[in-house]
């Protein structure tokens, strides 16, 4: 019997039934095999009493524990096999998504940098025709795509440092109201493109919170929030302060999520960029950044979404006092 249907019969059976069948078999194989010995050489088993046990006794003392130790091999097999496969499979998952952060990222980068080649390369070749003041918007054009760059770079840096579980807490402390407010003016002008207002419903706690990843994550769930709203909309921050926690809850009106979408996310899944409500492009690893950062600092990411009418993320941060 083939190793594979063995152990598909004995995971029928279970293993005991499936010894006793082996065994029952195996005692009716030898007695028959012993009768008919017995007939065509004329012994007469009755002037020998053991040799009408033998035929028996040997299947019940041999056969059980070699189909024990067999099977228990073979399921041993099985199961390290099961477990190379499954590490295979985690292994090309992990490779496919690699791929396919790298390949984003390095669109989002490329577009920042090829801003910045293009505005320098203008201010080279026409520098003494272009006014002071264009000559400052084009620098802050430049100012703006570094800065953009340098925190993407961050978030890739502090999210693989939190898959490996090297983001410790602690390690920085500032006041969450300074965090959240300094978060709001760098995307201040990002939101007054598409007239979107921020609007804070409640006091802002002043407990200290770890400000790299505070910042991360409050900067992408606002980006996001901001790239799918729809022009003139508001963006709504309630913020709680429970026990030794920061609960921040950030509503947005806008495009929202399918539910496939929404079951990728919460379960630790990437998922595919989506354009902007104006045209803007995006990594789409911006929730999924916020995810694994908060939880390596012992918080929160919850996400509501409905397509059509908006998305609610709430992030539960510790506070450190």
């Amino acid at each position: 019997m083939r190793p594979n249907r063995t152990l598909g019969l004995v995971d029928r059976l279970g293993l005991a039934r499936y010894t006793v069948l082996l065994t029952a078999i195996g005692v009716g194989a030898s007695s028959a095999i012993c009768a008919l010995t017995y007939w065509l050489i004329g012994f007469d088993p009755m002037s020998t009493p053991i040799s009408l046990v033998l035929p028996v006794l040997c299947p019940l003392l041999i056969i059980p524990p070699m189909v024990v130790r067999g099977t228990k091999a073979a399921m041993k097999l099985r199961e390290q096999q099961d477990y190379i496969a499954a590490q295979n499979d985690a292994l090309e998952r992990s490779l496919i998504e690699k791929e396919r952060i790298i390949s984003l990222v390095g669109h989002d980068l490329r577009g920042h940098l090829n801003l910045v080649m293009g505005f320098a390369q203008l201010i080279s070749r026409q520098a003494d025709g272009i006014p002071t003041e264009r000559l400052v918007d084009y620098a802050n054009e430049i100012h703006q795509a570094g800065k953009k760059t340098n925190e993407v770079l961050t978030d890739l840096l502090n999210w693989s440092r939190a898959r490996r579980g090297q983001l410790t807490a602690g390690q920085q402390s500032s006041p969450f109201a300074e965090v959240l407010t300094d978060v709001i003016e760098d995307l201040e002008s990002d939101a007054a493109r598409k007239e979107i207002s921020i609007k804070i419903f409640s006091p802002i706690p002043e407990d200290a919170v770890d400000p790299v990843v505070s910042a991360s994550a409050l900067r992408n769930i606002l980006s996001n929030a901001i790239k799918f709203s729809h022009p003139g909309d508001e963006i709504d921050i309630e913020i709680q302060r429970n026990d030794d926690e920061i609960r921040v809850r950030i509503t947005d009106n806008g495009i929202g999520m399918n539910q496939e979408q929404l079951a990728r996310l919460r379960g630790g899944q990437l998922v595919s960029s989506t354009e902007g409500t104006s045209g803007e492009a995006g990594t789409g690893l911006g929730l999924a950044i916020c995810r694994d950062v908060i939880e390596a600092q012992g918080g929160r990411l919850e996400i509501e979404s409905t397509l059509g009418r908006g998305t609610t993320v709430t992030m539960t941060l510790p506070s450190q006092g």
